[in-house]
């Protein structure tokens, strides 16, 4: 349980740290219940692609939200 709690929150700190890096919009909410894992994703639109990097930690939620702009401009 320790070592589950260790590398999620590692992985946090990581989705933070690339949130940084990319001008990212950092969410930071609680959570009804007990949750742990990790999930990427990515979206595509007409005009941007979205990605989004979540990390979720006991009843805490981090969220990375961001966009990268499609073709030409």
């Amino acid at each position: 349980m320790i070592a589950i709690i260790l590398t999620l929150s590692i992985i946090a700190v990581l989705f933070i740290f690339w949130g940084q890096l990319n001008n990212a919009e950092i969410q930071i909410a609680p959570i009804v219940g007990i949750v742990f894992g990790a999930l990427y994703s990515s979206e595509d639109f007409e005009d941007e692609t979205e990605y989004i990097l979540q990390c979720c930690i006991l009843c805490i939620s981090i969220q990375v939200v961001w966009a990268t702009p499609n073709g030409l401009d």
